[in-house]
């Protein structure tokens, strides 16, 4: 009994961690996914689509460092942070890429936040190779883990 107890817990446990990767990325703008830490990651959708994730953004400086590393024949995400309503951009066009088989690339981006505000960050992943993404947001500015953004 105690052999199955465990084996449907384990199967319990993977399926729930495959449901909230496969959630993990909302391709709703006016739905984004919620940044719940200072670290965002995932896998690059050589499928060209766009992916919107939210936090809240606190006074002071935000530095936003993206990494990225390929695991076929390169790699690469634009990105863009945009206000509250997706409408006005407060960082555009920027982007991280990797070339090569094995290659990894790195961007560092630097925003000053007067009042806290809630911001969306809008990812595009054009046709390319596959790899993996880390966004980390860090200083004054990066998101507290535990506060969500509330419309």
């Amino acid at each position: 009994m105690k052999v199955s107890y465990c084996l449907i817990l384990t199967v319990f446990l993977f399926a729930g961690a495959l449901s909230s990767r496969a959630l993990a990325q909302s391709s709703d703008r006016d739905h984004p996914t919620q940044v719940k830490s200072n670290e965002l990651t995932g896998d690059v959708d050589p499928s060209g689509n766009e992916y919107f994730y939210s936090f809240v953004a606190r006074p002071g400086e935000l530095i936003i460092t993206a990494d990225i590393k390929a695991n076929g024949r390169g790699a690469g995400i634009s990105y863009e942070l945009l206000d509250e309503t997706a409408a006005k951009a407060l960082l555009c066009c920027d982007g991280v890429q990797a070339n090569g088989s094995a290659g990894s690339g790195r961007q560092v981006d630097k925003l000053r936040f007067a009042k806290r505000q809630i911001v969306i960050l809008h990812l595009t992943q054009p046709n390319s190779g596959g790899g993996t993404f880390r966004f980390r947001f860090s200083g004054p500015g990066a998101p507290y883990p535990d506060e969500t953004p509330q419309g």
